[in-house]
């Protein structure tokens, strides 16, 4: 038999080239995903991530019109 699981996406989203999204997994609204990564949990709204398996390194800031990434720094 088949698994199977509801997978969303949110509005306004940007999800890179050759990336996986695995069953199950909800990406918020407002996200950006980067290219090559594999998303195997959810993703909240405005929320950068990256990677194999996907973090969230950033956030996305709307504000009207303009639209601006900002980058946690973990070191």
């Amino acid at each position: 038999p088949y698994e199977r699981a509801p997978t969303t996406i949110g509005d306004c989203c940007y999800i890179g080239p050759y990336t996986v999204v695995s069953m199950g997994v909800t990406i918020g609204s407002h996200c950006l995903i980067g290219a090559h990564s594999l998303v195997n949990r959810d993703i909240p709204d405005y929320s950068i991530a990256f990677g194999v398996p996907a973090r969230v390194v950033g956030r996305v800031v709307v504000k009207g019109s303009e639209v601006e990434l900002v980058y946690e720094d973990k070191r």
